[in-house]
């Protein structure tokens, strides 16, 4: 039996248990990691989402029809849906409207460049409205511009569309109406829902812009044409986006059996469908994509959050520790010029020039040690005193091996191997005057030296190279070298140790 006086005691030692028991779970943290789980960060990807767009009714911009209002009801849904289905997902950023647009205020250069367009666009619009029409469309044009540059497109569509609009009914003013034509299908792709008071621009401009609606509507595959990927991909850069998410909501149209997910939509016969799309910078494409029937608000759940799982599952990088390298590149042929100047040139007074082609080939069997093939073609030029009486011409062929350091992006090496060269012409050096004037054959002339081709030397090639690559496609090669010949009978006495340079422009393999 326990006293009152022993369960004081007896609840510190359950207390002091507890507390022993928490501190060991809190030693063996290890004991609670998942098994298998590689240690480390993943990358976290940043997903923003575009508002989703209705586009639809576009066969009578005259005119909104009945159902336009509930359909942009259900794209604000949507665009809400996209971003619920992202959120809470491992691994995964939502940028929010409110974020995005405060990334967009710390970009300077765009805010200045859209204010500068808005500038313009009022100039345009006022000389519009003064009956000068060429004056106008010279503003717009560049208001256009401006806009493109500050990617209003993307982040304020409709903005654009009001320059487009006046860019058409401009060109309309002066006569151009193809030009007309494609303004005003630039501005129903900008915004889709906008419509027009019929009566308002007369006869022939509605006339224009019913057509460049109905061709915005006949578009067989919208969503690259209203978000170009090279657009997103330069706006994902700036703003620091990894992904975007997109949708479009169409008119209604009867239910295909061929579509793998259609379900009967909750009221009507038809159902409106959006598509759905997640534009990648990382591969400058839409890389997930797929078509829902707009129905009741659960199935939108349950079908975006399989679109998203399904995305986030391939999605996801590790860091480079877990992923597989890159192919090595191990060949590289490059094509480029040379020039070399003779150091020992004993029968002339000053230095001879031989600019030339330079083709090489290098092999890297393992990083570090590489095996190289160059050859050449130079001419070597006579020197300012024409102590060399003719311009001569050298094929040079060399091979050997180098060590360096580097990788593919950037590798400095320096090379030893053996060269043989053949000249293809004779060489003739003096600096008697007398051989200069008289010729080789006078009695007079006893100080010229003769080289009859085909000549062929052998000698020793030292180098240092460096290596640039500002891509994987290609890049830069610099190399500094000199040749020691040995072997070519009596010319070696007379023109060795060529130091010679090259630049080439390369590709690997």
């Amino acid at each position: 039996m326990i006293t009152a006086a022993q369960r004081p005691s007896r609840a510190r030692a359950h207390r002091l248990a507890l507390t022993l028991l928490a501190l060991a779970a809190l030693a063996t943290p290890t004991a609670a990691r998942a098994p298998g789980m590689p240690e480390g960060p993943w990358r976290t990807l940043t997903v923003a989402v575009l508002p989703v767009t209705y586009l639809g009714g576009l066969a009578d911009p005259l005119a909104d029809p009945p159902e336009a209002p509930r359909l942009r009801a259900d794209a604000a849904r949507w665009h809400r849906g996209l971003e619920v289905a992202f959120q809470g997902r491992d691994q995964v950023e939502l940028i929010g409207t409110a974020e995005l647009r405060e990334r967009l205020a710390r970009q300077t250069v765009l805010r200045r460049t859209a204010s500068l367009a808005q500038e313009r666009y009022a100039l345009g619009l006022e000389q519009w409205r003064a009956l000068r029409a060429k004056e106008a469309l010279v503003q717009l044009d560049r208001a256009r511009e401006l806009h493109l540059e500050a990617f209003t497109d993307l982040v304020d569509p409709r903005t654009l569309a009001d320059v487009e609009l006046h860019r058409g009914l401009a060109l309309v003013d002066l006569g151009e109406i193809g030009p007309a034509r494609i303004a005003f299908a630039q501005m129903f792709a900008l915004d889709p829902t906008r419509r027009f008071e019929r009566g308002y621009y007369g006869g022939p401009i509605e006339h224009e812009l019913t057509g460049a609606a109905r061709d915005i509507a006949s578009l067989p595959a919208p969503i690259p044409i209203l978000w170009p990927a090279e657009r997103l991909a330069a706006l994902a850069r700036r703003l620091e986006i990894d992904v975007w998410a997109v949708g479009l909501v169409t008119d209604p149209e009867p239910l295909s059996p061929r579509e793998p997910f259609a379900r009967a939509p909750a009221t009507t016969d038809t159902a409106a469908q959006i598509d759905v799309a997640l534009f990648d910078v990382r591969a400058v494409a839409f890389t997930a994509r797929e078509t829902f029937p707009i129905g009741a608000d659960d199935f939108m759940a349950v079908d975006l959050d399989r679109f998203v799982a399904s995305w986030h599952a391939c999605a996801l990088e590790a860091p480079s520790p877990f992923l597989r390298p890159r192919a090595r590149r191990q060949w590289f042929v490059e094509l480029g010029y040379a020039h070399a100047v003779w150091l020992h040139h004993r029968r002339t007074r000053d230095y001879l020039h031989g600019p030339g082609a330079h083709i090489g080939i290098t092999y890297l069997p393992t990083p570090g040690l590489e095996l190289w093939f160059k050859t050449s073609q130079r001419a070597t030029l006579s020197d300012a005193n024409a102590d060399l009486l003719d311009v001569f011409t050298t094929t040079h062929f060399g091979l050997g091996a180098g060590l360096g350091l580097g990788d593919e992006t950037l590798a400095f090496t320096l090379r030893a191997g053996v060269e043989v060269a053949f000249s293809l012409a004779d060489i003739a050096m003096t600096t008697d005057v007398d051989c200069k004037f008289f010729g080789a054959e006078h009695p007079r002339c006893r100080g010229i030296f003769r080289a009859e081709s085909p000549a062929l030397w052998l000698g020793l090639d030292f180098a240092a190279s460096l290596r640039v690559a500002p891509t994987r496609a290609w890049y830069l090669a610099w190399s500094a070298g000199t040749t020691i010949y040995a072997i070519s009978g009596s010319l070696v006495g007379e023109l060795n140790f060529p130091l010679y340079g090259t630049l080439a422009f390369g590709l690997p393999f």
